[in-house]
Order: structure tokens, then C-alpha cells, then sequence
């Protein structure tokens, strides 16, 4: 009641404990005046979804889309997912963006971006029980993913998860969002760069060396907070160890 008196909506994310599925569901429930999708490309992917399936079965209903990548590799419970940026795994965007330019034209694109792995366990008796809605054609589409992955992986194109997840997000964050393009948008089927400029080549060109000047800023900023905490660290070791020397010598 209250959104609709203040004539609000509410966009509920596709998280990776809840399925489109159940978004659709409580959607209808509720009703789509006051509550809509937030399609999360990634998310859905470690309830057993094919991103593009999901993306048509929310179809009008998305409001939102968070652009985040993964790949999948194979083990014995089912498939490991590893999150990568946005462009930089298997999902195929391009089929995503032209579902949702057809269906939510006025859908806000977002990129997300973060690591981490998660199991889809779809083997495993119990989490299928769990997952009612499971369709196993979309976990077939999950293991072709998961064969792309292997060949991407084996050709040298990315960097296997047991060497990539090693690495601090802290030291890579900013060349992770760098890859996933700043800004993206649905343009006649294609998922496209959105331009920061429509000016003469000239003025395009300027555009990039003055975001590679910001990148660069922002990464020294970076470092020099990185620096800063582990100074102050440093700092707070040294007075510790002050502190137990003096209280060692003052009780002897």
C-alpha cells in the first residue's frame, strides 16, 4: 500500500538464493504496478538458469539488469561457477540485450562486477529437491558454458580460476571495471559500448585519453591508500611492541 500511495516501485534482484522463478511469482502475487525484476546475469546462473532463458521468462518484468560474467567448470557434484567481468566469460549478452531491448526498452543497466565461486550442485539428490523449478535444458546450456569455459581456459584467453581467485580484488578492481566498459546499453539486438561522445573522431579520441588519465588517477589513489593502511599498521605493530617492552621491563 504504501508504494502505491507514493506511487514507487520495488525491483527484487534475481540473488543467488532466490530463483526468476520466485520473482515471477511473487511479482504476480503482489502485482507488477509495485514490484518488478532485477535480472542479476550471473546470479541466477547458481540456481541452475540459463541467463537468456531467464531473461525471457521475466521478460516486461525486468527493470534492472546487473551485467556480470562467469565461467563454469565441471566437478563431481555438477558445475563450480566463477564470477569474471562483465564481456570477459561465456553469458551471452548479446542474446540477453536484445530480449530485454524488446520487452523492458527503459530497463537500467548496470555493471557489477566482484570475484568469488559457487556450486550448482544439480547432481546432488538434495539440491534438486530443493529447486523444484529446476528445467534440465537449462542446465544443459549451463555445461555447453562449461565446455566453452574449458576451451577458453585451455587456449590461454583467461586465466583459470585456481591461479585468478589467488589474486586481491583490491589489486585488480579497477582493471576489472575497466574491462567490463563503464557504461552499457541494448542497440538493435547488440550489447554495445555506450559513446561517451558523438563528436568528431578528434573529440572521441580526446574522451579516451581523458578516462585513461582518470583511470590512471584513481589507481594511484589506490595505491596511496593501500600504502596509508599499511603504514598506519606498521605504525600501531611498533607502538605494540613498545608497549610490551616496557611492561616486560618495568615488571622485572
Amino acid at each position: 500500500p504504501a508504494l502505491r500511495h507514493y506511487g514507487s516501485t520495488i525491483a527484487v534482484e534475481t540473488h543467488e538464493e532466490i530463483t526468476s522463478f520466485e520473482v515471477l511469482e511473487l511479482i504476480e502475487d503482489v502485482g507488477d504496478d509495485v514490484v518488478s525484476a532485477a535480472l542479476d546475469t550471473a546470479n541466477v546462473t547458481s540456481r541452475g538458469e540459463d541467463p537468456v532463458a531467464a531473461a525471457r521468462r521475466l521478460g516486461p518484468a525486468i527493470r534492472q539488469l546487473h551485467a556480470k560474467d562467469c565461467l563454469f567448470l565441471r566437478n563431481e557434484k555438477g558445475l563450480v561457477r566463477n564470477i569474471r567481468p562483465a564481456g570477459d566469460g561465456v553469458l551471452d549478452f548479446s542474446a540477453i540485450a536484445a530480449i530485454v531491448a524488446e520487452n523492458s526498452p527503459d530497463a537500467l543497466w548496470n555493471v557489477e562486477d566482484h570475484m568469488g565461486e559457487m556450486f550448482i550442485e544439480y547432481k546432488d539428490e538434495a539440491w534438486r529437491a530443493a529447486h523444484p523449478d529446476l528445467q534440465m535444458d537449462e542446465i544443459a546450456a549451463l555445461e555447453r558454458m562449461a565446455d566453452a569455459s574449458a576451451q577458453k581456459i585451455a587456449s590461454g584467453a583467461i586465466t583459470a580460476p585456481d591461479v585468478y581467485e589467488k589474486i586481491p580484488y583490491e589489486m585488480m578492481c579497477i582493471p576489472r571495471i575497466e574491462r567490463c566498459a563503464p557504461s552499457w546499453r541494448a542497440e538493435g539486438g547488440e550489447l554495445c559500448p555506450a559513446r561517451a561522445s558523438a563528436r568528431s573522431e578528434h573529440g572521441r579520441e580526446q574522451d579516451v585519453y581523458r578516462r585513461r588519465g582518470e583511470i590512471a588517477d584513481a589507481r594511484e589513489q589506490q595505491r596511496r591508500g593501500i600504502r596509508a593502511h599499511v603504514e598506519q599498521w606498521e605504525r600501531h605493530r611498533c607502538e605494540r611492541r613498545r608497549g610490551m617492552l616496557a611492561y616486560g621491563a618495568a615488571r622485572q
